[in-house]
């Protein structure tokens, strides 16, 4: 039993860093996921299938098991662990086909048997969707063949829940309801907030995130090459988070007074940047943003960083009030930097 809690320990230890490759050293290739029953989702979701693209209709693939948020719970040699996981639902036989790119409530049944771990069952518990604010330009509708730009804003962790007028409350959307003498015909956006649910944090939902700027862009007139991303905080953390991992979708990234985990910085040399935070940051030091400017300043040449010598750990007000900021997020373009690498 001591061999066991040893290792038990380990195994926790690796989940909890994130250590994928350890993660993933315990897969079987014979682990079967269990879709939940009655819970209201679609037909083509309550199936139970193995992770043998030739037996099914479509498989998951993970991208990355996000298990900071987790829990876990032992019975003799084994254990399950809840957690979130990041993916793609495939469709082998259908290739052309896009598939559900999301973020899923998962829960991981593990048995400890001949020195090793192996995965038996993996269930996915949930599906995560976010709720949004949208905002759109005075002319939206009468301009009808007009391609507008995207802004896609990411809220502090005070607004995270399930109502979305908390949201309205602060940072972009605040300036948007009460502001809109800024945003003239020249810099008018689309401009989408998600709600971040409760127990999460933005970088645990990069690929729900993705999945709706995929969908807000097939439904409205939207601008491909003009897709910004901004967020203050927590959606700070969020944009470094985002932009890292999808770095050829956005045209342009604002993060404000934000953490720098789970970012991979050198997907980020040639993203045209505008860094905020405050001096006196007593929420969020500033550090955090001096350390990733000092490591992307030698390539990024693109690279802007504000310093507020006052504020407290809100510097977003003033930075969302500044008609500078979608000024210069307009001088960039997707397609115009693609060209450039």
């Amino acid at each position: 039993m001591m061999e066991f809690e040893k290792t038990l320990k380990y195994f926790i230890k690796a989940c909890n860093e994130r250590s994928i490759e350890d993660i993933y050293r315990y897969t079987s290739k014979n682990t079967k996921i269990l879709w939940p029953q009655g819970t209201g989702f679609d037909d083509n979701f309550r199936r139970l299938f193995e992770l043998d693209e030739d037996l099914v209709p479509f498989v998951i693939e993970f991208n990355e098991i996000e298990l900071t948020e987790y829990d876990y719970t032992v019975f003799g040699n084994s254990v399950v662990l809840t957690g979130y996981a990041q993916g793609n639902i495939l469709f082998p036989s259908k290739p052309e086909k896009t598939g559900h790119n999301g973020t899923w409530r998962v829960s991981m049944f593990w048995h400890y048997i001949n020195n090793d771990w192996k995965l038996y069952q993996f269930n996915i518990i949930d599906i995560v969707y976010l709720k949004y604010l949208s905002y759109f330009p005075k002319n939206y509708r009468k301009e009808g063949n007009k391609k507008w730009p995207l802004v896609l804003f990411l809220h502090g962790s005070n607004e995270r829940g399930s109502n979305l007028d908390i949201i309205r409350r602060t940072g972009l959307p605040e300036v948007l309801e009460k502001r809109q003498e800024l945003f003239s015909r020249e810099l008018s956006f689309i401009t989408i907030c998600p709600q971040c649910p409760a127990e999460l944090r933005w970088y645990m939902l990069n690929h729900s995130l993705k999945e709706l700027l995929d969908k807000t862009i097939e439904r409205y007139s939207i601008d491909k090459n003009r897709v910004f991303l901004t967020g203050n905080s927590m959606g700070g953390n969020g944009v470094w988070s985002l932009a890292s991992e999808f770095p050829d979708l956005f045209a342009a990234i604002a993060p404000i007074c934000g953490r720098t985990d789970y970012v991979k910085t050198s997907r980020l040399k040639r993203i045209p940047t505008w860094v905020f935070h405050s001096k006196e940051d007593d929420v969020i030091p500033i550090r955090f943003s001096r350390e990733i400017v000092n490591k992307l300043k030698k390539d990024n040449i693109n690279l802007k960083f504000t310093i507020y010598p006052e504020a407290k750990h809100d510097c977003w007000s003033e930075t969302y009030k500044n008609p500078e900021l979608y000024k210069w997020f307009l001088s960039h373009s997707l397609s115009k930097r693609l060209e450039e690498v």
